[in-house]
């Protein structure tokens, strides 16, 4: 099973590359860095997650938790925008691109 997360960081020092490398290829980062200076070294995605990123990186949603799972956790502005409140109805760009409530786990 692979699976790949989505990571949103303010800069490249708080990312997730160990775990990634001790993972023996089943784990894949995408690192997006929200605050990173424009004129900085990064070459990797920059800005919050939104619609056209997760077009990209995220398999089709197909019948249900068997085909794709979808794990969401981050500050409230990101459980608004990819999955509603944390503790509230399933609405936002998850549902939107047609994941069901099932195949997305609030945490």
């Amino acid at each position: 099973t692979l699976s790949r997360p989505v990571h949103p960081r303010r800069t490249p020092s708080e990312t997730l590359s160990a775990w990634e490398a001790a993972s023996n290829g089943r784990l894949r980062v995408v690192h997006t860095l929200t605050r990173e200076p424009s004129d900085s070294g990064w070459t990797g995605a920059r800005g919050r997650i939104d619609r056209p990123m997760l077009d990209k990186l995220l398999p089709a949603p197909g019948a249900g938790p068997e085909d794709a799972l979808v794990f969401v956790c981050g500050p409230p502005a990101m459980y608004e925008s990819l999955s509603g409140p944390r503790q509230g109805d399933y609405e936002g760009v998850l549902k939107e691109m047609g994941f069901s409530q099932a195949q997305v786990i609030k945490f």
